[in-house]
């Protein structure tokens, strides 16, 4: 074989083996684990009521699932560092999205347990005592908030359910004060000289007892 040939096939034969390694590399990607520990599960009082839910006959469940229910209206049930979902009715399958799920990209499938003519499914996770997650609900492919949680948050894409762990702390600047002084926000039509470019709508804000005529400083 003829050394200019030689190295071709060299060249070619090294690009194949980089790409196969480079596509193995591409689909192991790392989850964090936030499964429970031994020690939480033995603490968890949800723990503990899907083992009671499970040892009962299908039939026999759902009068329990009620009950639960009855004690825990609202999703997620909470236990210091662990948050729980639930979701009951009648459904095939129920998964979970959020910031959880490897911040969006992978949701998980809720575990479901047979109640006769309805389904209870669950998901339990070891998270973070200060945190604060959004997540949703896609239930037989349909995306939706939780319907138990009343605590939702606006997005660009919509608005999610979200939660706070017991020891999470509100930054301060993200809420209003009631007893100060609201400015004014005021709205303006931007032309362009250049007809290419549309008409623009601008909001104007200016605070509270601020009358000048001077030129004020803006921040865009």
């Amino acid at each position: 074989m003829a050394p200019k040939s030689f190295l071709i096939t060299l060249i070619f034969l090294f690009s194949i083996i980089i790409f196969i390694g480079c596509g193995e590399n591409s689909t192991k990607i790392k989850r964090k684990s936030n499964q429970l520990s031994d020690l939480q599960l033995s603490k968890s009082k949800f723990t503990a009521f899907i083992k009671e839910l499970n040892s009962l006959e299908a039939e026999n469940r759902k009068s329990i699932v009620e009950n639960f229910i009855s004690e825990n209206p609202n999703s997620p049930v909470i236990e210091n560092d662990i948050v729980n979902f639930y979701w009951f009715g009648k459904a095939d399958t129920v998964l979970i999205t959020g910031d959880l799920q490897n911040a969006w990209q992978f949701p998980d499938t809720l575990h479901l347990i047979s109640c006769g003519d309805s389904s209870f499914f669950y998901k339990s996770y070891s998270v973070p005592n200060d945190a604060r997650l959004d997540y949703l609900l896609i239930v037989d492919g349909n995306t939706i908030i939780d319907l138990r949680n009343n605590s939702t948050t606006p997005s660009g894409y919509g608005t999610h359910s979200s939660f706070e762990m017991p020891g999470f702390q509100r930054d301060s600047l993200r809420f209003s004060n009631p007893n100060s002084e609201k400015g004014i926000l005021d709205t303006i039509k931007f032309r362009s000289k250049n007809n290419l470019f549309e008409e623009r709508e601008i909001a104007v804000y200016t605070p509270s007892n601020l009358y000048t005529d001077n030129k004020l400083p803006v921040v865009l």
